[in-house]
């Protein structure tokens, strides 16, 4: 071999590509690296933030089970007077005042009737053990501000019903609801003849000249809103007691459940219609008993009730408590 020269002894020289030698592709700088890095996590967040910026809409779930016709109405089942009685209490009359959820009222001596001592001793009955839980609230307290105004356990609770606009199956109804109740907080209800009592928010619970010389029973009533006004609108029904001081303690003695007819009459017909209508009845007869509503959408107490048609934890204690009330000896 000759010394002449090899080519594969001459340096290799690099060879760029054109477009980059003439700056049309460049190697991004470091911050620019960092940039297109976040981009993702940016476009993330600004998402977010335009979905934050979105007016929310509030959506009622509706019950499970349910037809279509009775989810639009479930919403406002349970819609009670309560607030409509509270409001009344604003305008006092005849030395009488109303309490949220029922009627509180200050009975003078000479208008009530006299005095009967108790059948029992003992409470006639004794509350189902209830679940441990606090999701209840009272109408009212004593004056310690923590024991329910509550009705007598030692004496039967008599009941009357006027079945003018009844609907077909709704008064067995209201049988059944009592039962539940009694069963539940131990207290004994006697459902009496029927009446013609026409239903008034503000009623007296004593009126001699109908049932004699002694307190008015609680009256179960169906009408409409043109007869009795707190039902106008989406208001299934409302409830309350009336309370009269004894030697110091509060405790009820008569009360009302009215409820509107054209809205049961429209619930019977649903294919769950009776359990719709008996959730409005022991809901009612909650109120009547002393319980107030309550924040806790999973209860029967919820004034804006979901689909909820028996008693539940919260329920079911509250009332266990107001079966355990004093026995008064005279009233």
């Amino acid at each position: 071999m000759d010394g002449g020269d090899d080519p594969r002894d001459e340096p290799q020289l690099p060879v760029f590509d054109e477009a980059f030698v003439s700056g049309g592709i460049r190697e991004p700088s470091a911050a620019e690296r960092e940039a297109m890095a976040r981009a993702p996590v940016d476009e993330l967040a600004a998402r977010r933030a335009a979905r934050a910026a979105r007016p929310r809409q509030r959506r009622q779930r509706a019950p499970r089970g349910l037809t279509r016709q009775v989810r639009r109405w479930v919403p406002t089942l349970f819609v009670v007077g309560v607030l409509l009685i509270l409001a009344w209490g604003q305008r006092p009359r005849d030395g009488a005042s109303y309490s949220a959820g029922g009627f509180l009222i200050t009975v003078d001596d000479g208008n009530r009737p006299t005095p009967r001592s108790s059948s029992s001793d003992v409470p006639l009955g004794v509350p189902s053990p209830s679940p441990t839980s606090s999701a209840y609230t009272f109408i009212d307290t004593q004056s310690d501000g923590a024991t329910p105004v509550a009705y007598d356990p030692c004496r039967e609770i008599h009941v009357v019903i006027n079945p003018r606009t009844v609907p077909s199956g709704a008064e067995r109804v209201v049988h059944q609801a009592l039962d539940e109740m009694s069963a539940i907080t131990g207290l004994r209800f006697v459902v009496e003849d029927e009446v013609d009592e026409s239903p008034k928010s503000r009623r007296d619970p004593y009126q001699p000249d109908r049932y004699g010389d002694r307190w008015a029973p609680i009256l179960v009533a169906w009408s409409d809103p043109d007869e009795l006004p707190d039902l106008a609108g989406d208001v299934a029904g409302i409830g309350g007691s009336a309370v009269v001081s004894v030697d110091g303690t509060k405790v009820y003695v008569s009360g009302l459940v009215g409820l509107d007819g054209p809205s049961f009459n429209e619930f019977m017909s649903y294919p769950n219609g009776s359990e719709l209508a008996r959730a409005v009845v022991l809901h009612e007869l909650g109120h009547v008993l002393g319980l107030d509503h309550v924040d806790d959408p999973h209860q029967l107490m919820y004034e804006d009730n979901l689909g909820v048609v028996i008693p539940q934890a919260g329920d079911r204690a509250g009332l266990a408590r107001l079966g355990q009330g004093a026995c008064i000896p005279k009233l």
